[in-house]
Parts: structure tokens; sequence; C-alpha cells
């Protein structure tokens, strides 16, 4: 099995369910990837795949041959956002990848992938305005609920009133 092949079954086991979506994160274009698969003439994998593979976490060794662990898992995180949950030892491949998304080893070795944060500070900001935004329409109905439980209670006191007077009046009769 070559290199080109074995690049292949990575994109499998690593989740990625198009080549343009693997292509992507290997900072390459969809056809590169096709032609690389394909083992076209002269076509193979480039050391810039070879050092983004190695940034996921990706043996180059089992690349190169085959042999030994698909994945490393002597990861060190530096820095993110995220929870990992199940059972076993789990290792961040990829903080956060070019796509925004943390790529985990399980315990079983397979990677599975979960969303990160938004990274970019417009997406951040809006995504701010829009909890503002809906936390003051939730504020607006509290006040409007309020103020029509505070009529309900008005009315209920008058309605109070009126049935204590016509009690009253029954009593005097």
């Amino acid at each position: 099995m070559s290199e080109n092949e074995r690049l292949k079954i990575l994109q499998k086991e690593m989740g990625y369910k198009s080549q343009e979506e693997f292509a992507t994160i290997l900072g390459i274009k969809q056809g590169s990837l096709s032609g690389i698969y394909r083992k076209a003439k002269g076509v193979g994998v480039s050391n810039p795949i070879k050092r983004k593979l190695s940034e996921l976490g990706v043996n180059l060794g089992w690349l190169a041959t085959g042999e030994g662990s698909m994945f490393t898992r002597d990861i060190v995180v530096t820095s993110g956002v995220g929870a990992i949950s199940g059972a076993g030892n789990h290792s961040i491949v990829n903080n956060i990848g070019l796509d925004g998304r943390h790529n985990i080893i399980g315990p079983d070795g397979k990677v599975k992938i979960i969303p990160a944060p938004p990274q970019n500070t417009a997406e951040i900001i809006a995504d701010n305005e829009a909890l503002r935004r809906e936390n003051a329409e939730k504020d607006r109905r509290i006040l409007e609920l309020k103020d029509t439980i505070a009529d309900q209670k008005d009315t209920i006191a008058a309605q109070k009133e009126t049935i204590d007077r016509l009690f009253k009046m029954l009593d005097s009769k």
C-alpha cells in the first residue's frame, strides 16, 4: 500500500466526508487531493502536506510504511476551550484546526471531531449582539408579564371587595 492510499484511509479515519473538506484542512485544492488518490503520474504526498498531517497528530512513520500507530499520542495542548467526554484516554491532535474544529483521538483510536467556539472577533461580536437582543426581548416580556400579574392582582382585590360588600349586604338583611 502506498502513502497515497494511506492518505485516503486517514481522510476516512479522521471523519472528513469529502475530499474538498479534507483538502482544505491540508491546505491544498480538491483536485490536487484527487490526483494524489488516483496516483497521477509524479503526484505524491508532498512535504507541506506531511507537515500539516504531523500537526494533526498523524504518525508520519505510519504514513510512509504502514507500520506502527496511525496517530501519535504525545500531543501537548497549549490553549483552547472545550470538554472531552467519555471513558478512557483522549488526545487532542489538533487544538483548533483551520476549519475551526477540534480533532480528538478517543480511547478506541478513532478520531472524533467536535465543533470549536467561534474564533474571529466579528463572529464573537455578532454572537454577543444576538444574545443581547435576545436577552432584551426576554426582559421586555418579563416586564410585560409582571404588569399583567399586577393588573390581575388588582382585579382580584377589587372582586374580593365587591364580594365582601355583597356578603355584608346579605348579612344586614
